[in-house]
């Protein structure tokens, strides 16, 4: 993995960050405040879009099995940076909001990041082949 396949993974977990928050501005209230199972799969579908992209991201460029934890957290990066800005101006940005949403909206970004490990380590056997 070189350093163009960590600048593109990096670009593309921040363009991915970007839609997200944009998203979350348009519809965060309707999104966050539903009933549980609502949040729920909101929660496990924005895991699995992220994890997704990683992985068609990383089988695109070929990025040998191994290294999928690395060219992870290269996805992560540029997010992690910005949502933990955010996070800790959440009473600024979101001036009046309910502690108890700013908690959810929290929560559910902490999944999304944390689940993508998860696809990281359970590389496809075709990437592991396709990069020897």
């Amino acid at each position: 993995m070189g350093p163009k396949d960590c600048l593109l993974l990096g670009l593309v977990g921040l363009f991915l960050w970007t839609l997200g928050a944009v998203y979350f501005g348009l519809t965060g209230e309707a999104l966050i405040e539903g009933a549980f199972p609502f949040y729920v799969f909101n929660a496990a579908v924005a895991a699995c879009a992220f994890g997704l992209i990683f992985r068609v991201t990383a089988l695109g460029r070929g990025v040998p099995k191994r290294l999928w934890i690395p060219a992870a957290a290269a996805f992560a990066a540029p997010g992690l940076t910005l949502e933990v800005a955010v996070l800790a101006n959440l009473d600024t940005l979101f001036a009046g909001a309910d502690p108890a949403m700013l908690g959810r909206y929290a929560g559910l970004v902490a999944f999304t990041y944390l689940a993508l490990p998860a696809f990281a380590w359970t590389a496809p056997k075709r990437a592991a082949q396709r990069a020897r």
